[in-house]
């Protein structure tokens, strides 16, 4: 069988969670649990794609895979680090 890219994300678009929209969820459930009051507009989201690739389609987005590749390793050299979203609730309560 011939593999499809489509099934490798767990999101019919891979935008859902590339966007970090998903983590800021889950951060503000964990939030309101500890008792806090904000919203998803209070949460700085970062996506691993950039702007330009929010508006185009599926199939075009798709296609800019290997871009984004470039740009996530481009951001993992210049910070020397592993790319990944990090909830940080110690500076919400302070």
């Amino acid at each position: 069988a011939d593999f499809n890219i489509y099934s490798s994300f767990t999101e019919p678009d891979p935008r859902d969670d590339l966007s970090g929209v998903d983590v800021a969820r889950k951060a503000l459930i964990i939030s309101r649990c500890m008792g806090q009051s904000f919203n998803l507009s209070d949460i700085e989201i970062e996506a691993l794609y950039p702007p330009e690739f929010e508006d185009i389609s599926l199939d075009e987005f798709m296609s800019k895979l290997p871009e984004l590749d470039e740009i996530v390793d481009d951001k993992v050299k210049i910070n020397v680090c592993v790319v990944c979203y990090f909830l940080d609730l110690v500076n919400v309560f302070m």
